[in-house]
């Protein structure tokens, strides 16, 4: 017998940024089988039970989807309040953390029913035991520490593995360059022989046959850093040959915000593949006002001639990062034991200040663009440096330690597992690109272990809906809701999610939007966000009386 829910009195918000109507929805075996407006106004009204429903005796008229057959079914009263698809989160890096016993209620307590990881070229696999260290030293301050990494030789097996345990919310996955590029090299500065490209580019189709969306990368990061355009473009190639999409972390979000742009947009036209630009911001005051708009002329130019290319967002000022970031590329060596004892010694901070006291082409000197005031220090492991996690640089400084030579004893002593907090950004600006009509809603949430969160982690998807909407009305509720649901699904092609229409999945958020609250924030993070009524995943409760009910629904997608 078929499982049956119904969906009473909601103001359904349907993700399509079409107005709110007052209606009912129903439910069969995890799908929906009919939507309809209580108001028979050609507008409100979505028409009769889908294909293949009959297998239920409903009627279905101006006064809402009246059940005939009520046995099993269960009816839910949205009592006024909104319905809305889940939301999809495309850019959240747990690749760790969802493997863990408990993983579900951050993510749960703000409306996400579907997320992918895998961003800004960083993921688990694939894993070399040659450079198995140096992937754990360049993940661990984004996705904390490993779970079994031995089992992630290649994306297969991280897919294989979600599939076979359960899962809080449907997850999806990118393959990472910057982890291709360890796999076959390291951190090695020279360039790709032909036999490693065919290599890496091996690696990138691969996990594109297993069920990859498409591959991310992370420019500003090292090793990818020195990565060319040729070398890019090819392992771009390798994902759009079986669809999949192109997610970047550009070079520089800085001073060079538009050339870092430019470069990623020839790279996708090259490749001939669907560009989504990672968290596009411009950082450093001196840019403010000012470089996002050159940078949106030039995508939008792109766009006009028919390119695929939209850009995301999250609804802070300050972005998180590794202390790392903060380091010239002239100070990576090809060891990490060489640089982390090179940083220990006794020259290393007077070179380190003299490097930063300048700017350098191609690579963004926060530093110097921002001020030590606006950099706080969020995780460190080692139980003697767990004093400085919620100080700025500026702090350390005022106590009257050379705050070079503390960058420096810093990651030397934690390996560079060190997380930041960069307050880079103008509200005025973030609102700009939260406008445009291209940009779509993630968190880049980071679960780097040891410190204080990123409020993104607990409350993005909360504070868009809180402040951006409820408040300071940036942008009304039906495109806040598109935003977070069906431009992310169709971008990465994740099949019927995303919209509330028949023949969908039953993802489905009820909540009102006054209730909604985004309780982390920079200095008191790990609060779950309030609100959220309840939370469907193929029609079952999953969230309801601010805890997990069911964590069992999620299901591993891929192309």
């Amino acid at each position: 017998m078929p499982e049956k829910t119904l969906i009473k009195n909601g103001w359904i918000v349907d993700g399509t940024g079409a107005a709110p109507f007052f209606g009912d929805i129903l439910i069969v075996d995890g799908k929906i089988a009919a939507i309809r407006a209580t108001d028979s106004s050609e507008s409100g009204c979505y028409g009769t039970l889908a294909a293949g429903a009959d297998m239920v005796s409903a009627d279905v008229g101006s006064t809402g989807i009246q059940v005939t057959d009520t046995a099993g079914v269960q009816v839910t009263d949205a009592a006024g309040r909104l319905v809305t698809p889940g939301f999809i989160d495309i850019h959240r890096h747990l690749d760790y953390a969802v493997l863990k016993d408990g993983f579900g209620a951050a993510e749960l307590a703000q409306g996400i029913t579907t997320a992918v990881s895998g961003s800004c070229g960083l993921t688990p696999f694939p894993l070399r035991k040659e450079t198995g260290e140096q992937l754990a030293a360049l993940l661990s301050p984004c996705l904390g520490a490993g779970v079994r990494p031995e089992l992630f030789g290649h994306y297969r097996d991280y897919a294989a593995y979600l599939r076979s345990v359960p899962l809080a919310f449907h997850i999806g996955n990118l393959i990472g360059s910057g982890s291709v590029r360890i796999a076959v090299k390291g951190y090695s500065q020279s360039g790709f022989t032909q036999k490693e490209l065919d290599e890496a580019c091996g690696l990138v189709d691969e996990a594109m046959e297993a069920g990859a969306l498409g591959l991310s990368m992370g420019l500003m990061y090292l090793p990818e850093y020195y990565s060319t355009k040729d070398e890019l473009t090819a392992l771009a190639r390798a994902a759009a040959r079986r669809g999949g999409v192109l997610t970047c972390h550009i070079r520089g979000e800085g001073d060079s915000l538009v050339a870092s742009v430019a470069e990623i947009i020839g790279i996708a036209k090259a490749a001939e593949i669907p560009l989504q630009i990672s968290h596009f911001k411009s950082c450093g005051a001196r840019n403010w006002h000012r470089e996002i708009y050159r940078a949106i002329e030039l995508i939008e130019r792109e766009r006009n001639r028919g390119m695929d290319i939209h850009v995301d967002f999250y609804p802070y000022t300050g972005g998180a990062t590794t202390l790392l970031s903060l380091i010239p590329p002239k100070f990576r060596r090809a060891s990490e034991t060489a640089m982390w004892n090179e940083m220990a010694g006794p020259e290393a901070p007077a070179a380190l200040e003299q490097a930063l006291a300048k700017t350098h082409p191609g690579w963004d000197n926060y530093i110097e663009s921002l001020g030590m005031e606006r950099i706080l220090i969020t995780q460190a492991l080692l139980a003697e440096n767990q004093q400085y996690i919620g100080k700025t640089l500026a702090d350390i400084r005022q106590t009257g330690r050379n705050p070079y030579e503390f960058i420096c004893s810093l990651l030397a002593s934690e390996q560079g597992k060190v997380g930041i907090i960069v307050m880079s950004m103008s509200q005025a600006d973030v609102d700009a690109v939260a406008r445009l009509p291209y940009s779509l809603v993630i968190s880049d949430a980071l679960y780097g272990e040891g410190g204080l969160a990123h409020p993104r982690l607990y409350a993005a998807f909360s504070k868009i809906l809180r402040d951006l909407v409820a408040e300071r009305k940036i942008f009304g509720l039906p495109e806040a809701i598109r935003k977070m649901t069906a431009m992310p699904a169709e971008k990465l092609h994740i099949k019927d999610r995303g919209v509330i229409r028949e023949g969908y999945y039953a993802d489905l958020n009820i909540f009102s939007l006054e209730e909604i609250k985004d309780c982390s924030d920079f200095r008191q993070s790990g609060r779950l966000s309030e609100g959220m009524g309840l939370v469907l995943i193929g029609g079952k409760t999953v969230w309801k009386d601010q805890q997990v009910i069911d964590g069992r629904q999620g299901r591993f997608i891929g192309l």
